[in-house]
């Protein structure tokens, strides 16, 4: 007779996978949740762009990693990416009609992150899920990832202490909002 002890194998807790740089792990039912609102966004900006935007933001998947989008949005030519920037509003030339970006490359990278700034995001200060769309003006704006903040009251109380600063003239030069994932990998 088999006198070991038989033990059972510990239960593996399903791993929380998280889409979104800027969002921590989901449920499994989240998980399926949030990639259906990223097909939401994705079909927003394709109704409101025009045939030549419409060539850059297919380019984009929502489901493939940040290199392969960057190498599929680079291999469209400049006009496709100028026009899909200013979609998103970015500025891709200043008042002169020069280019602000030195390579498609840096400005393949800027269209990826507007468009992931469109996805829903879990405020910190808050902790309610959120999402900028197209034409919102937040608060406040990432300097790294461009990720718009929430309206919340948290941030709104932020931005008042900030205010009288601010209207007075002594605007600190430098200063910049960094997101709370942003902040954390920094």
């Amino acid at each position: 007779m088999d006198q070991r002890k038989h033990r059972e194998a510990p239960q593996m807790q399903p791993e929380k996978k998280a889409l979104i740089p800027h969002s921590p792990p989901f449920e499994e039912g989240d998980v399926e949740r949030r990639r259906v609102e990223k097909k939401v966004v994705m079909g927003e900006l394709l109704n409101n762009s025009e045939p030549t935007a419409r060539r850059v933001i297919t380019a984009y998947n929502p489901d493939q990693k940040y290199k392969v989008n960057l190498k599929n949005l680079k291999a469209c030519k400049a006009a496709p990416l100028e026009a899909c920037a200013k979609l998103l509003g970015l500025a891709p030339r200043d008042e002169d009609n020069k280019k602000l970006y030195q390579n498609l490359g840096i400005l393949s990278d800027r269209i990826i992150l507007k468009i992931e700034a469109l996805f829903e995001i879990d405020c910190d200060d808050c902790k309610e899920t959120y999402r900028n769309k197209l034409g919102d003006t937040p608060p406040l704006h990432c300097r790294l990832c461009l990720q718009g903040s929430h309206g919340c009251e948290a941030i709104q109380k932020k931005l008042e202490a900030y205010k009288p600063i601010v209207d007075a003239g002594d605007t600190p030069t430098g200063i910049v909002w960094l997101c709370h994932e942003c902040l954390k990998h920094s």
